[in-house]
């Protein structure tokens, strides 16, 4: 077989790259994950198509491993070469052969895949042994053909649709946080389709790099041609939505980076990366829950607000389901900090500043209110934060020392959570169930839940955390529901669909034996329940749940130490990648282990 990884040859640039002789041509760019090439060739020879070469983070050559995809006269052909090694992999025919003048072909590679299309019209698919992460890129042509325009559309997702027709010899990149275009020649454009928003005002936010953007935003609904006449953008970024509707983002450029892409309610708040898919977010808050506390107070300093006042206005002081309560509503100044003491039974707020009366809100509310919302939307730093709860305990709730991080979704490992000495912390098994529109949901929690019967050693089997609050026993009565057992509905240690008849004990009839990890029931209650459950938050724990609401994942530890350290592969560089390499041990767990790797060793 004559060697088709031949160098020598020449080219010249007229009407794009005319092949006096068979060549092979390389690309400016380094490609890093999935890409899809568009050409357009004058089709006068037989013997056109592209080479990948593999290569490693730096983008040098990773020894020699290059695959050649080959069209020629009404045949698809792939060879591979490894060093002095030349094979062919591929042979067979395809509708597809000289003469052809401004032909249209796409190359697509996805993961280990590679498709070739001509219009709309597979020609030929092969399938390789591994993934190409990072390589260079090659185009090859027999002589007398043309390249008239080549455009490279690199890691595009879903969600975002891209026309590169007019760029000739350009590319679209799509890596964490940014969108890289380069080298066109006209306008690239990239888009966004039905981005969800209510009515209210928005800003767009975005940083650019090395160039200028043309933003568009517009309503989905408007088919007018022209970008410019429907475009909802004011000179400062802004736009309004009088009702909710369906919106569609366009960027336009020709060389840039664009990073950091968000629709924001609040043009201050901090950008927060979601992955692929578009997500939103409702803010920030936090609720008080008026049938679990007596008493609830907090220091805390507000450092500002949204700039989207009146009616588009959507942060709060306090928020219940029928009135909002603005800063001048309690007399709060920004930057000033202020005590809170919100008694749930008179539903006031009292705010105090050294010791001194600032304010006190009556908090209107529905008759059947659950919650109330707290500081929604607002720049704030809260310092201290308590509850009195039902059992009149004081629980310190910033002394809880437990811990919550989010993770992107695309990291491609198993996420380990380690102490100071690198340690592994417990993977939480536990687990409570929910329903979402009648459909059971399982979610991942540090706090354990075990039974006892009256007259057994109450001996937990997990070390439990020292806190207050940290351990939370029920006496049950009556008709129980054993497949409920974990099925909660108010929070994580909600009994009430395991038993109706459920009676929260108070501490003072228990003690807690924390060095053999017992608890000793008073004898005098012991008779008067069926059963018991003990819930109770182990220490060096963790669980990972999936945050459907903004595709991240959500990761909570409870630990007494003072840190934890969460290791899992996610490169923060300019792409994502997976090892191919392994290496056998001897290890043959018999139980639940973790195997750590350390570099150097």
């Amino acid at each position: 077989m004559r060697p088709v990884f031949d160098y020598q040859s020449r080219i010249q640039y007229d009407q794009g790259i005319y092949f006096y002789e068979k060549d092979i041509v390389k690309l400016n760019y380094v490609i890093n994950g999935d890409v899809e090439i568009t050409a357009e060739i004058d089709y006068f020879s037989a013997g056109f198509g592209f080479m990948f070469e593999k290569t490693n983070n730096s983008g040098n050559r990773q020894g020699e491993d290059l695959y050649l995809i080959k069209l020629g006269n009404n045949n698809f052909s792939v060879y591979r070469k490894q060093y002095d090694k030349e094979e062919r992999l591929v042979f067979q025919s395809c509708n597809y052969s000289p003469i052809k003048e401004g032909s249209i072909l796409r190359f697509v590679k996805k993961g280990n895949v590679f498709e070739v299309f001509h219009e709309n019209e597979l020609l030929g698919r092969f399938v390789a042994p591994s993934n190409f992460s990072r390589y260079n890129l090659y185009v090859y042509s027999n002589a007398g053909n043309r390249l008239k325009y080549i455009s490279a559309n690199n890691n595009s997702p879903d969600v975002w649709i891209t026309n590169i027709e007019n760029t000739n010899g350009g590319r679209i990149e799509f890596t964490k946080d940014q969108i890289k275009i380069e080298n066109c020649k006209k306008d690239c454009e990239v888009e966004q389709h039905d981005i969800f928003l209510m009515a209210g005002q928005y800003f767009l936010d975005y940083m650019v790099e090395d160039g200028y953007v043309e933003p568009v935003v517009f309503l989905s609904s408007d088919e007018r041609f022209d970008d410019q006449k429907k475009n909802l953008l004011s000179k400062s970024l802004s736009f309004i939505l009088e009702k909710d509707d369906y919106v569609t983002l366009k960027f336009k450029s020709r060389d840039c980076i664009i990073k950091n892409i968000a629709i924001k309610e609040d043009k201050k708040s901090a950008y927060v990366s979601t992955g692929e898919i578009n997500k939103n977010s409702t803010g920030s808050y936090f609720d008080i829950l008026l049938d679990r506390v007596k008493k609830v107070t907090w220091k805390a300093t507000i450092h500002g607000i949204p700039e989207t006042e009146g009616v588009y206005a959507k942060h709060a002081l306090f928020e219940t389901s029928i009135k909002k309560y603005s800063l001048s509503a309690g007399s709060v100044l920004i930057g000033s900090e202020l005590n809170y003491e919100f008694d749930v039974f008179a539903m006031t707020v009292k705010i105090t500043q050294n010791g001194s009366a600032v304010s006190i809100i009556n908090i209107e509310a529905d008759k059947d209110e659950e919650r109330i919302r707290v500081f929604r939307n607002l720049d704030a730093t809260v310092s201290e934060l308590s509850v009195v709860n039902l059992e009149d305990q004081d629980v310190n709730i910033i002394l809880q020392e437990t811990y919550k991080t989010f993770i992107p979704s695309s990291i491609k490992s198993p996420v380990l959570c380690v102490n100071e000495e690198e340690i592994p912390l417990d993977l939480s098994s536990s687990f409570r169930e929910t329903r979402v529109n009648g459909v059971p949901q399982y979610v991942f929690t540090n706090w354990e839940r075990e039974y006892f019967y009256p007259g057994e050693d109450f001996v937990l089997k997990n070390i439990f955390r020292k806190d207050i609050g940290s351990i939370i026993v029920y006496g049950i009565k009556g008709k129980i529901n054993w497949e409920n057992i974990y099925k909660i509905d108010k929070g994580v240690n909600d009994v009430d669909s395991f038993a109706q008849k459920n009676t929260l004990i108070h501490p003072n009839f228990y003690e807690i034996d924390k060095d053999n990890h017992i608890i000793n029931i008073d004898e005098n209650i012991l008779e008067d329940y069926t059963l018991f459950i003990v819930d109770y938050l182990k220490d060096s724990s963790y669980c990972v749940n999936f945050n459907k609401e903004i595709n991240m994942y959500e990761v909570d530890v409870s630990i007494s130490d003072e840190q934890a350290y969460l290791i899992y592969d996610y490169n923060e560089g300019e792409f994502l990648g997976t090892s191919s390499q392994y290496h056998s041990t001897n290890i043959n767990p018999n139980t639940s282990q973790y195997i750590i790797l350390r570099e150097g060793i």
